[in-house]
């Protein structure tokens, strides 16, 4: 009979011991409902530390949701973080299979701690965000993000406005390699539409991305919004600078399908043509002028192109022997010359700086000067010396 009260009596310690650590987990979630953080965190800590309660979901879930509250509340930067952890934590112990092998016993209220853990990120997000601490709100979004998606039936297409919080809080905190992948599924998700393409290139050009990133990303945000001229834009000049000079005519032509009034065009399809054909690069400068009379760099560039073939042809007729032949060079590169004059004279007129100006002036010098109009080319040299 007295063991038997023994064995009794040390029952009930037991459940006492037991019951005194889950009671701590209680009263925590107490606190927490009443605001009273500092309580909550105290109480917590407690079981967190105690073996006996440690290893149980509901104080791992408990710690998620008043750690996250924590930070909300200015009491902890890493609240977030830690609060991640201890969510990670309860899914871990609600995999590991009892004793009679089962699992996921606690799921239900895994999803909803998820839900208010994703709310406390999203507040501490925007306060930081709000307060210019670009990386802790960078950290905050993409633990919002990661929260999310674990609720039933998740779409990247319901938590767009999260996805682009954690790019732009990503660009902001100089994080171009994380704000790159989350703006690439601002695209997927087609959430600021080619501005995401074009932040996405803005943020390979920050990391030295490969030519094959950039490329691709150009690509699909052409393919994805095929009207907007930036991102056409863009992806011509990447492939004009990648000196891909056939894949920059490919867009260039698709762009003027599109825009045939856009002066820009004609004159970037111009300055490609100058290398392989230089009649139609002339006929290209010549379009663009044609819809914008005082466009400097068509204006330029059409004289350079005189301009230079006449110094081709002087240079050929110094090695020519015949008189009668290299007259008729001389000649054939004067009218080349006469040709240039014009343009590199307008030119002159609409140059955006002083510097520009002497360059252009100096090359109108130089014209009249091979074409024997010395008293000109000497008008031309005092102008240049009065600026």
């Amino acid at each position: 009979m007295n063991k038997l009260t023994l064995v009794a009596a040390a029952l009930t310690m037991l459940s006492t011991v037991a019951f005194g650590q889950k009671s701590k987990v209680s009263s925590a979630e107490n606190a927490y409902i009443l605001g009273q953080i500092d309580q909550a965190t105290a109480d917590i800590e407690e079981a967190l530390n105690n073996p006996k309660s440690q290893d149980l979901v509901k104080t791992n879930l408990v710690a998620a949701r008043i750690f996250s509250k924590r930070a909300v509340d200015g009491k902890d930067d890493e609240g977030v973080v830690k609060g991640r952890k201890y969510l990670e934590r309860a899914v871990e112990i609600d995999q590991t299979p009892d004793k009679k092998g089962k699992t996921g016993k606690e799921a239900k209220a895994i999803a909803k701690e998820y839900i208010t853990y994703s709310a406390n990120a999203a507040n501490f997000g925007v306060n930081c965000f709000n307060n210019q601490n670009y990386n802790a709100a960078k950290i905050a979004f993409i633990n919002v993000v990661w929260a999310n998606s674990h609720a039933e039936n998740y779409s990247e297409v319901n938590d767009s406005v999260f996805i682009y919080n954690a790019a732009i809080a990503s660009m902001q905190a100089e994080d171009y390699e994380t704000a790159a992948i989350y703006f690439d599924k601002c695209i997927d998700v087609d959430y600021d539409g080619p501005m995401s393409a074009l932040r996405v290139n803005y943020c390979y050009e920050q990391t030295n991305a490969s030519t094959e990133k950039k490329e691709a990303n150009l690509k699909k945000g052409f393919e994805k919004y095929p009207e907007n001229k930036d991102v056409l834009i863009t992806l011509i000049n990447y492939y004009i600078n990648a000196q891909r000079n056939e894949d920059a005519l490919v867009y260039l032509n698709e762009a003027i399908a599109k825009d045939s009034d856009n002066p820009q065009f004609y004159f970037a399809r111009g300055c490609l043509y100058e290398k392989i054909d230089t009649k139609a690069a002339i006929d290209d400068y010549q379009t663009a002028l044609a819809k914008k009379p005082d466009f400097f760099n068509a204006l330029y560039n059409i004289a350079v192109v005189y301009y230079n073939q006449g110094v081709e042809v002087t240079t050929n007729a110094s090695s020519e022997r015949d008189q009668k032949k290299y007259d008729a060079m001389l000649k054939d590169a004067n009218v080349l010359f006469e040709q240039a004059l014009p343009y590199m004279e307008k030119a002159s007129l609409h140059a955006e700086n002083v510097e520009i100006k002497k360059q252009c002036l100096e090359t109108i010098k130089s014209i009249y000067y091979r074409i024997g109009k010395y008293e000109k080319s000497q008008e031309v040299a005092d102008q240049i010396n009065s600026l």
